[in-house]
């Protein structure tokens, strides 16, 4: 799951897999395969906004989202994405390891992936078994300390845990770790990994960039395994679709189309993918209205213009996406050690203004932690008991003296438009509860510090799936789980997703995942939902296929390779 502050990602598990999310027509100029109708520009470049300049595109790294839409167009994983059911399907893989093709043991622990002998990287040498073992091992090294190597990947994998939690392990210990992960070539192109449980998920885990395939004599040309030089332009050779051309940092990057691609169903028509690393918003949709730029996201402060406006509302492309911005409660900190004061705060927001007004119709009022598009899990009527209701938010304050502490504050990525959403967040509490919430504006690795050490009373954020599956959603908030940063832990939820995570009927996992959210938000009040979140990008008349999904990074990221410039 990706922890998200507007445009802030960190995750904390993996990204997409969204049977039922995957939206094409808002945003396609076509039927969702091939070239809209027209011809093909010459210049087929594709000039697109990023946000901010990434830390890192290592594919082990990798957790902001202009971090993962890069690292996702130059690396290649065993599975990807249909662009049209959201299933995984085969990408360095020949099949999607199933019972029925051999490719995962009677016993659900085994899993065997077979792989193209076709697969190139960049400078023409073969995609190994070999590659993907290097590649899982470093994302669980401790020194590599990655944030996805050390959450799903280390439950997953028969001998993650022991590895990615040795933080003060002597060199030895980790090479005598790495030897006990279950993770072998048997040979060049058959590649086994063993699991610790039977999982309905573990295919889409291995469709995500996390464990995408790297070359061990690249990494060390340059250091140890958590350099940073090897990702430079020049240094970095690709496996997917496109190669990494220019890093002008602070300023582009520049993805080519890589003349070695081997899968032909994802040659690339674009020749040339361009980054502007644009940090304000507003500055980057005044580039795109100078045609600067082909794609970019609307302000919300501009929203209700241009959706109005003859000039660019067909250019307007709006798509439900599978995020849910809430604020959590610190429950180690009074007054949120109380029930009735997660609750009062809960109640006293108007969502309806909220997105109305504040949002401008953007997203849509919600009470619901999983999201609406996550069937069968989702339940209609789910935290109704949260919903607007400021009279009972006055009545349901157990200590006044505790609730109105001026200590309390709502901590949040000071990025647009978070602040405006938090001064209504705070004048809400004024008014219905009478109570001064001060705001803690923070920049967003701040944010991120303060948020996984639990340094916060409040925090507003949003989480994004990163798999379209309630234990997403709910495993992170486990006692142990790497969410859990306020406090929370009940036995009996902890117990009800272990229940669900081992449930082989489907029928009873849906009603053990429902029953989970249940406790999670009904019960315990462990977040207060706000809004699901709505991607409003611009994208010019000449783009074609610029496919937008419900779990995108940077909108159009994981199918810039079926994207194409019309002549205009």
């Amino acid at each position: 799951m990706r922890l998200i502050s507007t445009r802030w990602y960190v995750g904390v598990a993996t990204l997409l897999a969204m049977v039922g999310l995957l939206s094409l027509a808002a945003c396609n100029n076509g039927d969702g395969g091939g070239v809209a109708s027209g011809d093909l520009a010459q210049d087929q470049s594709l000039r697109i906004w990023l946000d901010g300049e990434p830390e890192s595109i290592d594919p082990g790294i990798a957790a902001f989202a202009t971090e993962v839409t890069v690292s996702k167009n130059v690396f290649a994983t065993l599975l990807r994405f249909d662009p049209i059911t959201g299933e995984p399907v085969p990408y360095v893989a020949v099949e999607v390891p199933s019972k029925e093709n051999g490719g995962v043991s009677d016993d659900g622990l085994t899993y065997t992936f077979n792989l193209r002998e076709d697969a190139v990287w960049e400078d023409g040498q073969p995609i190994t078994a070999q590659d993907f073992v290097y590649a899982i091992k470093r994302l669980l090294d401790p020194r590599l300390a990655s944030y996805y190597g050390a959450t799903y990947y280390a439950e997953i994998i028969v001998g993650g845990a022991d590895l990615a939690f040795a933080e003060d392990a002597d060199e030895a210990t980790i090479t005598e770790l790495q030897d006990g992960v279950k993770v072998r070539a048997v040979d060049d192109y058959t590649l086994e990994v063993t699991i610790t449980r039977q999982s309905n998920t573990f295919n889409l885990l291995m469709a995500l960039w996390p464990t995408s395939a790297l070359r061990q004599d690249v990494i060390e040309q340059y250091g140890d395994i958590a350099n940073t030089t090897w990702t430079e332009a020049g240094n970095l050779v690709a496996s997917g679709p496109f190669r990494l051309a220019e890093w002008n940092h602070g300023s582009s990057i520049v993805l080519e189309k890589n003349p070695n691609f081997w899968d032909a169903e994802m040659d690339p028509i674009l020749d040339r993918v361009t980054f502007q690393i644009i940090e304000d918003e507003n500055t980057a949709f005044s580039a795109y209205l100078a045609g600067d730029l082909d794609a970019v996201s609307v302000p919300v402060a501009d929203l209700r213009r241009i959706a109005a406006d003859d000039d660019y509302r067909d250019e307007l492309r709006r798509v439900p996406l599978a995020v849910t911005t809430v604020f959590q409660f610190n429950q180690s900190k009074p007054p949120f050690d109380q029930m009735g004061a997660r609750k009062a705060f809960c109640q006293s927001i108007d969502r309806e203004t909220l997105v109305s007004e504040v949002q401008q119709g953007q997203g849509v009022p919600t009470t619901s932690w999983l999201p609406s598009g996550l069937a069968p899990y989702f339940v209609d009527d789910r935290g109704q008991d949260l919903a607007f209701n400021p009279d009972s938010a006055l009545d349901l304050v157990l200590d006044p003296s505790r609730v109105a502490n001026p200590s309390v504050s709502l901590s949040f990525a000071n990025v647009d438009p978070n602040s405006t959403r938090a001064e209504f967040l705070q004048g809400q509490w004024k008014e219905n509860l009478g109570i001064d919430v001060k705001l803690d504006a923070l920049d967003p690795p701040a944010f991120g510090e303060t948020y996984f050490t639990g340094n916060y009373d409040l925090a507003f954020l949003g989480f994004g799936e990163d798999y379209h599956h309630p234990e997403n959603w709910l495993l992170p908030f486990t006692t142990e789980g790497v969410l859990n940063t306020g406090g929370y832990s009940n036995p009996e939820f902890d117990s009800t997703v272990d229940q669900a995570l081992n449930e082989s009927d489907p029928a009873e996992a849906v009603k053990l995942w429902q029953e989970a959210e249940r406790i999670l938000l009904d019960e315990d009040v462990v977040v207060c939902p706000l809004f699901t979140a709505e991607a409003t990008w611009v994208v010019k008349p000449y783009v074609s296929n610029f496919i937008m999904t419900a779990a995108d990074g940077q909108p159009g990221d994981y199918f810039y390779w079926k994207t194409a410039i019309l002549e205009n």
